[in-house]
């Protein structure tokens, strides 16, 4: 863990950090920060003969829009850098949509047996065919 004075970077484990920052206010300010961070990481060194390069993938999220407590805000922070790393993105913001336990994840879920139970469903078939071979 270390300090920089409105800034503090700590490992959370293996090779994930939480970087807390004060006065970003909104989200592209937010991704302006991380795009100069990754920029910095992904730097190829050099390490005495062999040249390497590393990779980042940075998930954000903003107190208190995603969060009111640190524990979810670093939640959420996870769940979008997992994010980033499926998209190929090089950083990404919270949306409760890629979150396996957001809230309105779990009322959807919780919803869908009483959608079936009430035929709420209705069934569209479409084939795929190569239109060159009609198969």
């Amino acid at each position: 863990t270390a300090a920089f004075g409105d800034r503090l970077v700590a490992r959370l484990g293996g090779d994930e950090f939480a970087l807390i920052l004060t006065g970003v206010v909104d989200e592209a300010t937010a991704l302006a920060v991380a795009d100069r961070i990754r920029a910095t990481l992904v730097e190829p060194f050099e390490m005495g003969d062999v040249r390497l390069q590393s990779n980042a993938s940075i998930g954000i999220a903003l107190f208190p829009e995603h969060a009111a407590d640190v524990a979810t805000l670093i939640q959420r922070a996870d769940v979008a850098m997992y994010n980033a790393k499926r998209s190929g993105a090089g950083a990404a913001t919270y949306a409760a949509e890629h979150d396996r336990s957001s809230v309105q994840r779990l009322t959807l879920l919780s919803d869908l047996p009483d959608a079936a139970d009430g035929s709420q469903y209705e069934l569209h078939y479409q084939p795929c065919v190569d239109l060159r071979t009609g198969r």
